[in-house]
Parts: structure tokens; sequence; C-alpha cells
């Protein structure tokens, strides 16, 4: 799981840096942009899934954020494909996440299996998949409304 999370992090850096110019920015500029609280909170909460939860609770928390996150850019990729005013790395970044990858969407059950295996206990394994959506819903209220 780590390999993937891995390539999926570094795929997603390499676009980042492709889509930061979109808005005006450079990714220097990204980085040093106020952070919104619920912007931090997110962080917060995934810093923390990385540092304490187990396997089994880490791969859930992952397959629900890219499920949601696929969700959430599988509608606007398909217009995406049409638009004449978005640039190219933003129609590129979004249309990268029209399906769940393979890897998160199918590895997880492995790497469930592989926390039962070492006693991580059930109800510990969903906790922070739950929290997912809540984090989600201040998040995009906070990175969509300009200013």
């Amino acid at each position: 799981m780590f390999s993937v999370a891995h390539e999926l992090m570094r795929a997603g850096h390499r676009m980042v840096h492709g889509l930061a110019p979109t808005p005006g920015m450079s990714p220097d500029d990204m980085r040093r942009a106020p952070r919104l609280e619920p912007v931090r909170r997110f962080t917060e909460f995934i810093s923390w899934t990385a540092l304490h939860a187990g396997a089994a609770e880490a791969a859930l928390v992952a397959r629900s954020d890219f499920t949601l996150w696929c969700k959430t850019c599988a509608v606007p990729a398909d217009g995406l494909d049409e638009a004449e005013q978005v640039s190219e790395a933003a129609v590129e970044y979004i249309s990268a996440y029209r399906q769940n990858p393979p890897e998160v969407a199918d590895g997880v059950p492995d790497v469930i299996e592989y926390g039962r295996a070492v006693h991580e206990p059930d109800e510990r394994s969903t906790r922070g998949a739950v929290r997912m959506e809540p984090a989600l819903r201040f998040w995009w209220p906070a990175v969509a409304t300009p200013g």
C-alpha cells in the first residue's frame, strides 16, 4: 500500500505543478498562501491518520477520500472536455480523477485483511472513514469560495 500511496502522491504533485498557473499562482505561491481553517483541519485529520491509524483504518480513509473525490471530479470532467476557456492542465488534473484508481479501489480489501491478521480491531478500522465526508463537506466551500 505504501508504494501505491507514494506513486499516487507523486502523480498528484506533478499535476498540481501543471495546474498551479491556472489561478495565476506558482507552486511556491500556493505553499505560502494562508491556510483556511477547514483546510487546516482536513490536513490535520489526514496527518493524524498517517501517524496513528493502523493499516486497515488508513486504507479505508484513503478509499473513502478517493471515492468522494472521484465522484466530485467525474461530473465536471465530462464538461471540461469541451470547455474552451479552461486550461489543459486543469482539464488533465480533474480528468485524472474520473475514476477511483484501481490500486486504491481494489487494494483496500487486502490491506483490511492484513489489519485483521495483525489484530487491528474492526471498530478502529472504520473510525476514520466515517469522518472523511464531514471533513470534506467543510473543505469544499472553503476552497471553492474566492477571496
